[in-house]
């Protein structure tokens, strides 16, 4: 389980004045579709958002289920968002930095303090131009936890790809950037969050997706599943049109078109991005 209960018991003198109204749980790569089957099954229904719902880009992370008697979400985690290397690799990595809490009387796993400061800080960056939380979250991590905390929480972001992003989180607040400097970290802005910074044209993330990933046949694979996203992703790309009698047929011709309609500009937005970067 990811920030919730470990968040508020961890920062917080009383852990109820952390409010939260999820659960964040995050699985190992190989059970993701047991998990979602387990959840579907408890009548959660997966609601992917247009963004999110595009499987393969570095920086997808999570998609919600959401049950509405009686009401609960579940983010379902498939990845620790801004740790760039394989799923694989992250999960082991952060597994052995665990410990258990109690939660409602059951006991469930959640990272150990160095992995909820990587955690405050890439959280932070996610959302710097959208929520206050996270950032009073990082503010409060910085206050409380231990420099061998952070330096073990900057080696481990060295180990699963996520120095740029958790440099990004730390400069967002005085005190990070004393942080940063103090743990060496670089000053350059990743793409992942120059993509959060401002309004961009449609598929400038595709684009800076695709970048990201190494090799032709893992790009060409990524492009196969932008033309054609299947069933999840065109609902939630176009929920009106699905929702009508051949809707779904006029969705997958379009999705196309749509693409190389709005490619032109996007490549023009992403290579401003890598020069401001």
């Amino acid at each position: 389980m990811l920030k919730g209960p470990s968040f508020a018991g961890w920062l917080y003198d009383r852990p109820g004045d952390r409010l939260y109204g999820d659960a964040d749980v995050w699985v190992a790569p190989e059970a993701v579709a047991t998990a979602e089957r387990v959840l579907s099954e408890l009548g959660f229904v997966e609601r992917p958002q247009p963004f999110s719902a595009m499987a393969g880009g570095p920086w997808w992370h999570a998609n919600p289920w959401v049950r509405d008697q009686p009401a609960a979400v579940v983010d379902l985690h498939h990845r620790f968002h801004g740790a760039i290397a394989a799923p694989e690799v992250v999960w082991t990595a952060l597994s052995a930095h665990t410990e258990k809490l109690m939660v409602a009387g059951v006991e469930v796993t959640v990272l150990d303090e160095a992995a909820r400061c990587l955690h405050a800080a890439t959280h932070a960056a996610q959302n710097s131009n959208r929520l206050s939380k996270p950032l009073d979250d990082l503010q409060r991590a910085l206050a409380r936890a231990p420099m061998v905390a952070w330096e073990e929480a900057a080696r481990l972001a060295a180990e699963v790809g996520a120095v740029e992003e958790m440099a990004v989180g730390l400069h967002l607040v005085r005190e990070g950037s004393a942080m940063a400097e103090r743990l060496g970290l670089p000053t350059e802005r990743p793409m992942s969050f120059l993509l959060r910074e401002e309004p961009l044209p449609p598929t400038t993330g595709g684009i800076a997706w695709a970048a990201e990933l190494s090799g032709g046949r893992e790009r060409v694979r990524f492009a196969l599943r932008k033309v054609f996203p299947g069933s999840t992703f065109l609902r939630a790309w176009a929920p009106r049109l699905t929702a009508r009698p051949g809707g779904w047929f006029l969705a997958a011709v379009g999705r196309p078109v749509w693409l190389v309609v709005h490619a032109p500009r996007a490549v023009v937005a992403w290579r401003r991005l890598r020069r401001s970067g």
